[in-house]
């Protein structure tokens, strides 16, 4: 996101997210950060939520009315709970394409409000993510590296990063076979990162571990590492 303020230096904005209905506290939020002279907002679209039969309306009023005054950056996030391996908005998709496809569609109806697209939101956060049914992170890596890989088309970004979007080639070029082995490199290379993380964070739930260290791990833990 490259807007600059009246002198030249760097933008501000601001984190919010937002129910259904809440129109009133979002034009008051948008209102008030326009006051402050924010240029930036980052707000989720929580796939789950569309997936409701009011969510698309909502939607359909939020992205644009956000867009009119500020920079906007959609964090496109959470399986609908009836396409979940487990149930809940947390949980893998059962067909992993479903997400990117998702994705498709919010680039097709709602690309023309925003430059840039957030892939998923904290998926080492387990009411976001829930990596204990994927400990070798490679359902994620394969969600995520579903997407469009023209670096020419429509495009998002992985996880934690944000690509800017470039309108649709009349003929889109397919991706050289370079593109797709440093494509499956570096998920390669991510799957094996966060497999060795996950790991880290399980020997650090060992009773053993905790016995060893004593309470202070207990008490250092985070409200995301509450499971």
């Amino acid at each position: 996101m490259t807007a600059r303020g009246e002198a030249g230096h760097p933008g501000f904005g601001f984190v919010e997210w937002f129910r259904p209905g809440e129109h009133n506290r979002v034009l008051r939020a948008v209102e008030g950060m326009r006051a402050v002279g924010a240029s930036f907002i980052r707000t989720h679209l929580s796939w789950a939520t569309y997936h409701t039969p009011e969510g698309a309306a909502w939607y359909d009023w939020l992205i644009p009315t956000l867009s009119r005054d500020l920079d906007l950056l959609l964090c496109v996030h959470y399986t609908p709970p009836s396409l979940s391996r487990t149930g809940r908005s947390s949980g893998a998709p059962r067909r992993l394409k479903d997400f990117p496809d998702f994705v498709d569609h919010v680039l097709t109806r709602y690309g023309s409000h925003f430059r840039h697209i957030e892939l998923w939101n904290e998926p080492n956060n387990l009411l976001d993510w829930d990596w204990r049914e994927d400990p070798d992170w490679l359902r994620f890596c394969e969600m995520i590296g579903a997407g469009p890989l023209d670096p020419t088309s429509r495009m998002a970004a992985g996880p934690g990063r944000s690509l800017p979007i470039r309108p649709q080639p009349a003929a889109p070029v397919r991706p050289t076979r370079t593109a797709r082995h440093r494509l499956g490199r570096g998920l390669s290379r991510l799957s094996r990162n966060l497999g060795q993380r996950s790991r880290r964070l399980a020997r650090l739930r060992q009773p053993s571990f905790h016995h060893a260290i004593g309470a202070r791990s207990v008490q250092s833990r985070g409200p995301d590492m509450d499971y």
